[in-house]
């Protein structure tokens, strides 16, 4: 067998080994989130969400996902109440984002933020302090009417 080929084969096996055990972006993806629910009082209506606590975990969020159940979402956990920061690098669904105080009350709202093709990504900074981001599918808060001030019930 010739060096050439010895040498293609190699860097074939190592392509291989690299997708299989990544996203293809360098990232293993494969990350288990812990289960809960918000529930949006007012309007009756609970979302099971994956709970989002570690800086591995927020790294990735909802990247690359291609669906999100209308009644599903994601819920990060910030370490302190401030203002937070969102973007939609490399989320492939549009989303309305949700930020929660830590007595669990809406305090703002970014409505249908699209995925982001062009870099660098735009980053949404929440004009108040919020302790918790929801994020759920795209035209959900518009569609069921939540509102900033709402309470909501927390079980994480």
């Amino acid at each position: 067998m010739s060096k050439v080929l010895q040498i293609k084969q190699y860097i074939y096996i190592i392509f291989l080994l690299f997708f299989s055990t990544t996203n293809g972006f360098g990232g293993n993806f494969s990350i288990d989130f812990k289960r809960g629910k918000v529930a949006f009082l007012d309007q009756n209506m609970v979302f099971f969400v994956e709970v989002v606590s570690t800086k591995k975990q927020r790294n990735i969020g909802l990247m690359f996902r291609k669906h999100l159940a209308h009644d599903n979402g994601m819920i990060f956990i910030f370490e302190q109440e401030e203002r937070q920061r969102v973007w939609m690098k490399d989320t492939l669904i549009p989303l309305d984002v949700v930020f929660i105080s830590a007595k669990e009350k809406v305090v703002s709202i970014f409505k249908n933020l699209q995925p982001c093709i062009n870099h660098p990504c735009p980053i949404f900074i929440s004009p108040q302090k919020a302790k918790y981001m929801l994020e759920i599918v795209a035209g959900t808060v518009q569609n069921k009417g939540f509102k900033i001030g709402q309470q909501l019930s927390l079980d994480l």
